[in-house]
């Protein structure tokens, strides 16, 4: 049996509709609503319980159903004769059965379960969809009925949405897990200045804390949801960098200058994003003794050649041409009576730079390009 357009239609609005969904109890709760609308059942159950210890960890169904310790004591007293919950039901693998699939009607009538359990709530048909777990617990999406069975149209709308709650189900506790670690940085008060954000494919900013857009205001002029260019043009060269590397080579830090502070950003990576840890290096930077009669802008040229940046990378940190930049280093030259970027570095800082110190041009000993 095939199904039609509009059952498709149907199923990408329900994918549509679970896949912005902050956290699992959420999940489960819209889940339930959804699936109800989507296969006509007289209850819809999402939980996920232990059965060697006979307990229901998280449970929700639509339409309410009233569940007494009463029912539950006897439901899980026969629940070893549960056709959909045998030991291959839970062999931590997906699965999608109609109880009409695994016994017939009579041998289920047969059944303490069936007579004790069933019966007596009015459930004649029953239909488990089952998401991968640990072996040996049980997390599913059941459908109940007291007139009908499930037909194969509902089941193969079920194996259709299937994948996509499997998706969805494990996206919402990442997004959860995020806001979690969010929530904790900020938390931490004044007394952490690390800033965290996450980032999607295009540099879109999903989330971040408070110290996090601080730091991308005040180093990138950046308040809104996106990433500036260069930051989100070093995440991809780093993923290029070391992707597949079988080395595990480490990723390298994006260093920002802005009138002499210096912003370093780490770049971590997970299934449910790439992470930015934003920190702000005071005690890494010295500055050059006045009487040198630097400019601020000559400074923040000569702490980012200091890094190993071309002019190029340096004019687009700073928002300026690379002819500019290039000035800025020739004026600096001048005034500490050097000739190459190592010996202006070495001059202002007093041997030590902000990070590394790059090499000059070994053709002329210029700045280079």
């Amino acid at each position: 049996m095939s199904l039609r357009e509009a059952d498709f239609r149907r199923i990408l609005s329900v994918i549509d509709e679970l896949g912005t969904v902050p956290d699992p109890e959420t999940f489960r709760e819209r889940t339930v609503r959804l699936v109800h609308g989507l296969v006509p059942a007289d209850s819809v159950g999402f939980s996920e319980s232990d059965p060697a210890k006979w307990v229901e960890l998280t449970g929700t169904a639509w339409p309410n159903s009233p569940w007494t310790d009463e029912m539950e004591t006897v439901y899980w007293t026969f629940a070893y004769q549960n056709p959909l919950g045998d030991a291959f039901a839970h062999n931590g693998a997906a699965h999608l059965r109609r109880m009409s699939d695994v016994i017939d009607r009579r041998s289920l009538d047969r059944l303490d379960f069936y007579q004790e359990s069933l019966h007596p709530f009015g459930v004649e048909y029953d239909l488990m969809m089952q998401l991968p777990w640990e072996v040996g617990w049980c997390r599913s999406v059941e459908l109940t009925r007291s007139d009908s069975d499930f037909t194969d149209r509902d089941v193969e709308v079920l194996a259709v949405l299937q994948p996509h709650l499997i998706r969805g189900y494990s996206d919402s506790q990442d997004r959860q897990r995020l806001r979690e670690a969010v929530t904790a940085f900020d938390d931490a008060g004044d007394g952490v200045e690390i800033g965290l954000a996450t980032v999607r494919s295009g540099g879109r900013v999903i989330e971040a804390t408070e110290r996090a857009r601080a730091y991308l205001e005040r180093f990138f002029g950046e308040s809104g949801t996106g990433l500036p260019e260069d930051l989100n043009r070093w995440i991809v060269g780093e993923h290029r960098r070391t992707d597949g590397d079988v080395h595990e080579r480490p990723r390298r830090p994006f260093l920002a200058q802005r009138s002499g502070r210096r912003l370093r950003v780490r770049l971590v990576s997970s299934p449910w994003g790439d992470h930015l840890l934003f920190d702000e290096q005071r005690d890494a930077l010295r500055r050059p003794n006045p009487r040198l009669g630097l400019t601020s802008r000559e400074v923040d040229v000569l702490l980012l050649v200091s890094q190993g940046l071309t002019n190029k990378e340096a004019a687009r940190r700073l928002s300026v041409t690379s002819n500019t930049v290039r000035k800025h280093l020739e004026n600096a030259y001048a005034k500490l009576g050097v000739g190459t970027r190592t010996a202006a570095v070495a001059k202002a800082f007093g041997g030590r730079s902000a990070n590394s110190t790059s090499a000059d041009d070994p053709r002329t000993g210029r700045p280079g390009s």
